[in-house]
């Protein structure tokens, strides 16, 4: 495989990639738009998404 060629021509033992997300698919019933932070609601603010990705090389 070429995979493995690549791999062992820059001496990389392991290698590993990998996404991880939280909350990517999310749908909100709010009934405005309009978010004020010091209205002291916290049922107004949206639900955040988040992403996470990362590399992990062994040589």
């Amino acid at each position: 495989m070429k995979d493995k060629a690549f791999m062992k021509k820059m001496h990389i033992n392991q290698l590993r990639f990998y996404i991880s997300g939280m909350n990517l698919l999310t749908w909100d019933h709010m009934k405005t738009n309009d978010i004020d932070v010091e209205g002291g609601k916290v049922s107004n603010f949206p639900t955040s998404q988040y992403w996470t990705v990362g590399l992990n090389l062994n040589f």
